[in-house]
């Protein structure tokens, strides 16, 4: 299946596209090869900061990745990261129509470890969504997926499990 940036014609929300309640903390499954394309595009965008959204649907305890919508940060820069609001309201309008979810809003840390930044803590908009990030920190990419859990008063990131499953 194709999916063209340059498809919806109907605006797009945020506010539908998320499993809810506590599902951000069930694993999230990634196939090899989909895991290997969210590293790779991530690793195009150094030095600075890449970025992209991953679709799920819930499958018994765990939440499946559908599909990778790859960003441009369009801050272009080593230490934060915007992705393209065209993306986004596109990649929405996809989840919306296929009925995905968002799982996972995904970006990088050229220079340091896979853990959520203070700046991604103050700035984090999708409560519902996992945080997943690539680290290039080493030779050896490492990756870290994270739940946001709390309120506007207690904000904090727990690790979430990410299962990466060869087939």
């Amino acid at each position: 299946m194709s999916l063209e940036s340059n498809g919806p014609s109907k605006p797009a929300t945020t506010v539908e596209h998320s499993f809810g309640g506590d599902d951000r903390l069930l694993p999230l499954r990634l196939s090899e090869h989909r895991f290997r394309t969210v590293v790779d595009h991530m690793r195009l965008s150094l030095p600075n900061e890449g970025c992209g959204l991953i679709a799920g649907l819930r499958v018994a305890n765990a939440v499946q990745a559908i599909h990778f919508f790859p960003g441009t940060n369009v801050d272009r820069s080593p230490v934060r990261f915007t992705m393209d609001p065209k993306e986004v309201i596109d990649a929405m309008w996809w989840m919306r129509t296929l009925e995905w979810h968002l799982a996972a809003i995904v970006h990088s840390h050229p220079r340091s470890a896979p853990s959520p930044s203070r700046t991604d803590l103050r700035e984090w908009y999708y409560p519902e969504a996992r945080l997943f990030i690539v680290s290039f920190q080493h030779p050896e990419p490492e990756v870290g997926c994270w739940a946001f859990v709390g309120d506007r008063e207690t904000r904090e990131f727990r690790r979430s499990s990410l299962l990466i499953e060869n087939r």
